[in-house]
């Protein structure tokens, strides 16, 4: 009986180069939530560095390879806004973890947030903001199928706790479209 090391070394590839190679994104491996907490810096394994808007859920200015520490102090401000969210890249994408009650301690004036035809004194509360936008095309389905499509603002109003009509705070586009247009929820 021969041993397994001179069995093993007798072994050969039946094909040595791959028949097809899937090209995949590059995965981020490393972050730094800005001190504004709005924005996270992330760097991907080819080593471009981005800038994400978690409001948004999308990169908001990509700067290429640079030098991540560099520009992380570059970016930072000195501003103290209470950590609303945690975030991660274990998976090689930027993962964002809303967990009460720390997700609505964190709000900002919509005028601040280039909002327009709002009041000074609103302000946007950015964890139920998220909320609201991830949920937005499922409570409009909700809506729709239990008054048969005709009464979304009174069902809207009635779950917000208001006693009357209240104009539909939900968008007929999924999350995000609706940050480009700068729609109030």
């Amino acid at each position: 009986m021969r041993h397994r090391s001179s069995l093993e070394a007798n072994r050969q590839p039946l094909v040595r180069a791959p028949a097809v190679v899937i090209a995949g994104n590059p995965g981020i491996v490393s972050h730094e939530v800005m001190a504004d907490r709005r924005h996270v810096l992330t760097q991907d394994t080819w080593g471009r560095v981005a800038l994400w808007d978690v409001l948004s859920g999308a990169p908001v200015t990509h700067y290429g390879k640079v030098d991540f520490d560099a520009k992380r102090r570059e970016l930072w401000e000195a501003v103290a806004v209470p950590a609303w969210f945690s975030s991660d890249t274990r998976l090689g994408c930027l993962a964002i973890t809303l967990e009460p009650p720390g997700c609505f301690a964190a709000e900002e004036y919509a005028a601040c947030l280039e909002y327009g035809n709002v009041p000074d004194d609103f302000k946007v509360n950015f964890g139920r903001l998220v909320l609201e936008c991830a949920f937005a095309k499922w409570r409009r389905k909700v809506v729709q199928s239990l008054s048969g499509g005709g009464a979304d603002a009174r069902l809207a109003g009635a779950a917000e706790g208001g006693g009357g009509p209240a104009p539909c705070p939900y968008y007929p586009e999924p999350w995000p479209k609706f940050w480009q247009c700068k729609a109030l929820p």
